[in-house]
């Protein structure tokens, strides 16, 4: 059976999928009434938000990088790993994680990548 879309759940509940949208995702300006046909349409039919689309319309991805050039390995990298997934996780972001063992190989994460620290050594 093919995935539930929201143009479906739109067709079901006999708005735009922008209203879908709005409605969702508890936001302002959709009727009490509109949302509540949009929230019953959307359990009816099973709809499960897809995170692929969801990081294309709001350019927001939800995932955060961890990018190493050396061995991810030893005592301090599981602690670190696993702080990282105990913050990350309950906000539901995804954590990444790749080895770029040289600068060349590191700075083809920037252009792709917002980065928030960047050590310099």
């Amino acid at each position: 059976m093919a995935q539930v879309t929201i143009e479906d759940v739109a067709k079901a509940a006999g708005v735009s999928t922008f209203t879908v949208s709005r409605a969702l995702r508890g936001m302002d300006h959709v009727a009490p009434r509109t949302r509540e046909k949009v929230l019953q349409a959307a359990k009816e039919l099973n709809y499960t938000v897809s995170k692929a689309a969801s990081a294309l319309a709001s350019g927001q991805t939800n995932r955060v990088a961890l990018l190493s050039r050396d061995r991810i390995a030893g005592w301090f990298m599981g602690e670190l790993l696993d702080g990282l997934y105990d913050v990350f996780n309950p906000a539901r972001y995804d954590l990444l994680i790749y080895r770029a063992g040289n600068a060349e190989e590191r700075s083809g994460f920037f252009p792709i990548c917002r980065p928030i620290a960047m050590p310099t050594h």
